[in-house]
Parts: structure tokens; C-alpha cells; sequence
């Protein structure tokens, strides 16, 4: 607790209204709850809440809402329709079975909308779905966050996605993946 002694109470108060949030599934950005008090900077509440993390009992990973119900939540409020709820639902679930790199319940719902949008935006059907900041801000994630999670996503869309995107006609899939997997690996070389 020493640690915390020369930090400004309404840090420390923001600190853990912030993991008290992300604990509970209500999805609060840091950016949302610096507004309290502009006095402070995005990095002063990010560093406090670092060191929170290290001085507070860590709970297990706990979930209030369920899967369903924060998708359900999320794509609400993006105004999505249903048949794309579930596709969105099915992705999650499968991808919380076998993406192996650590994300947020948050994140993976948004690298999942931003996934089923992208196959179902449509330019000659004039089909225009929320976009990747909409989807970041209503998700409480970051568009840099959005993007990554995306890219690992489609990497494993085999395994993930439902089998009515799947086909081998699908061109939407096919366009995607070259134009976001195989720019990453032209950067790399």
C-alpha cells in the first residue's frame, strides 16, 4: 500500500472504478472516465492503474454477464440484425475455445463484429454496417486493439466461422484475407 501513498486519491478512486468495471463486464475505457476530471492524462490513470493491479487481490477470471448476453448487448447498440448476432455468438465461442493468445471477453466480441461486418458489407447491395471506430467505441477498446484481434480472427476463420461463410465461392473471405494476412507478411520481410 505504500506504493499508493503519494498517488492523487481521484486516481486511485478512477483506478478502481476502471477494474471494478472490467471485472463486472461493464466495458468502461480509460479515455471515458479521465472526462471526470481533465486535470488528469490518460497516462497518469493508466500507470495508477497498473500499479492497483499489482497491490489488489486478483480475482479469477469472472464474468457476470455471459457471452451471450454481452454480444447481445453490444450488437444491439451497433444495430445489428439478428441472423448476424448469431453468427457473431458462434464466432466468439469458438474463438474462446481456440485463440490461445490472451484477450479481453471485450475484444474478442469486437474482433468478432468487426469479422461478420466485413463479410456481410456489401457495396453493390448498397449494405452498410458500422465501422471499425463505431465498433471499437461501443466495444471500449481501442481501433489499434480492434485491428489485431481482427487479424487473428480471420487467420483462424476456418475453425471459427459458420459454415454459410465458408463456401468456397466466398470471395468476401478470400479478399480479406489477402488484403489484411498478406500485407503482414510483406511487412515483415
Amino acid at each position: 500500500m505504500d506504493q499508493l501513498k503519494n498517488r492523487i486519491n481521484n486516481l486511485n478512486m478512477l483506478g478502481v472504478v476502471y477494474l471494478a468495471c472490467r471485472e463486472a463486464g461493464h466495458i468502461k475505457s480509460i479515455k471515458e472516465l479521465i472526462t471526470f476530471d481533465r486535470s488528469y492524462k490518460e497516462k497518469d490513470l493508466g500507470k495508477t492503474i497498473n500499479k492497483l493491479k499489482k497491490v489488489l487481490p486478483s480475482r479469477a477470471f469472472v464474468y457476470n454477464e455471459n457471452i451471450s448476453h454481452l454480444i447481445y448487448s453490444l450488437s444491439n447498440r451497433l444495430q445489428l440484425s439478428t441472423d448476424l448476432i448469431e453468427a457473431i455468438e458462434y464466432v466468439v465461442k469458438k474463438a474462446t475455445t481456440l485463440i490461445t493468445t490472451s484477450h479481453r471477453l471485450n475484444s474478442l466480441c469486437g474482433g468478432s463484429i468487426h469479422l461478420i461486418v466485413e463479410l456481410n458489407t456489401s457495396e453493390e447491395k448498397n449494405v452498410k454496417l458500422p465501422h471499425l471506430s463505431q465498433i471499437a467505441s461501443v466495444c471500449g477498446v481501442t481501433t489499434n486493439t480492434l485491428k489485431t484481434t481482427f487479424k487473428e480472427l480471420l487467420a483462424a476463420s476456418e475453425y471459427i466461422l459458420p459454415k454459410q461463410y465458408l463456401k468456397e465461392n466466398n470471395t468476401k473471405l478470400i479478399i480479406l484475407k489477402h488484403k489484411y494476412l498478406h500485407d503482414d507478411k510483406k511487412k515483415r520481410r
